[in-house]
Formats: structure tokens, C-alpha cells, sequence
């Protein structure tokens, strides 16, 4: 931990087995953190301690988001799944989108799955009802977090996506969503999106 104002280091939260790869902060001021040591953990700022571990992804935690409305937390893994938890409900997993399931469109796309390869980036709306995910397939997914539907899938990039963040303006209280955000990926281009959802017609 550093300290703006100063550039001074501050501290150092120690207990994790394995590379540091995804940070953010909860809606409460928390810490959290995943690992490749398979875990997602939950840090008290004060007293840099581990106050909860979140287990259930099978390899590496790349990836990180926090929901504000809710609070949930939303990891991303190179098990090809994404994770969603509440800390309300101590700490419990109460949905997954297992992103590996094989579609058609997928196939023809030669992208071989939903996610097939690690879940490098997650984005979610301020109101917490849209879910964006990428991955190394070059895909990138829209989710009703709320069904746990995919809604559609999007490719452009030519290699695996590894940044996304939603604009802070950006619409969600409509029946047809305005979304607009932007991707960053291994193929040295950042693209700008601006995207119509529409729940009752999904894309995926």
C-alpha cells in the first residue's frame, strides 16, 4: 500500500501462495485480491490482515470485479469460469457462468467455446446488472448477471482481450440498454464500443 500525497510505501499485505495477478476495491473499503494460488481474498485496509479467503476456482484468478449496487464480487479464471460472490452471505459463490460451454457460433468463429482460456478481464455496470467478460479467444461477453445469460458475444480483435472498462455515463435503466465501454487487447489496438442490449434477445 502506498500513499499518494507522499509516494511513500506504506505497507504490505503478506498471504497469498502464489502471483498476485487482480486487485479491487469492495463497495465497503475492502481489499480483494486473486492469486494464482486459486483464491480470492478479502483484506482489512487497516490492519493488512486476510479477514476472508473465497475458494472454488480451480487455477489462477485473473481477473477481478465489485458490483457497487450489490457488493457482489466477481472473479475470472484460467478455469475458464466466472465467479460471482456475496459477502453479505459470508462470502458464498451464488452464481457461476461457466464460460467453457461449446456454441455453433463460437466454433464457426474458430474462437472453440464461450471463454476457451483464461478470463482476463471483468467490467460491470454501476447498477450492477451487466457483466462484461474477456479472454484469451478474443471474445467478449456480455452477461445478465441477474439470469446468468449470456446475451452476446463480441469479436473483433485479432488476440486475446486482456482490458475492459465501462464508461461512467453509461445507460442501464432502460428496457433496451445503451452500453458503451472500451477493450484493450494483446493485438495492440484499444477499441471503442457502444452497444444496444436487448434481455429478450440474446446474441451468445
Amino acid at each position: 500500500m502506498w500513499n499518494l500525497d507522499s509516494g511513500r510505501y506504506l505497507k504490505s499485505l503478506f498471504g497469498h501462495e502464489d502471483s498476485v495477478w487482480a486487485l479491487a476495491i469492495s463497495s465497503r473499503g475492502k481489499i480483494v485480491s486473486g492469486s494464482g494460488d486459486r483464491t480470492v481474498k478479502i483484506w482489512n485496509v487497516e490492519g493488512a490482515l486476510c479477514i476472508k479467503s473465497l475458494r472454488g476456482h480451480k487455477f489462477a484468478v485473473r481477473s477481478l470485479a465489485v458490483a457497487p449496487a450489490t457488493g457482489h464480487i466477481i472473479s475470472g479464471s484460467d478455469d475458464e469460469q466466472i465467479r460471482v460472490w456475496d459477502l453479505e452471505q459470508d462470502g458464498e459463490c451464488v452464481r457461476v457462468l461457466d464460460t467453457a460451454e461449446t456454441t455453433a457460433e463460437a466454433s464457426a468463429a474458430g474462437a472453440g467455446g464461450l471463454h476457451a482460456g483464461s478470463v482476463r478481464a471483468l467490467a460491470v455496470t454501476a447498477a450492477g446488472n451487466i457483466l462484461l467478460s474477456a479472454a484469451d479467444n478474443r471474445q467478449i461477453r456480455v452477461w445478465d448477471l441477474q439470469s446468468g445469460q449470456c446475451l452476446k458475444t463480441l469479436l473483433a480483435h485479432t488476440l486475446g482481450v486482456m482490458s475492459l472498462a465501462i464508461c461512467a455515463n453509461t445507460d442501464v435503466s432502460s428496457k433496451k440498454q445503451e452500453l458503451a465501454f472500451v477493450s484493450g487487447s494483446r493485438d495492440h489496438t484499444i477499441k471503442v464500443w457502444s452497444l444496444k442490449i436487448d434481455n429478450k434477445a440474446a446474441d451468445c
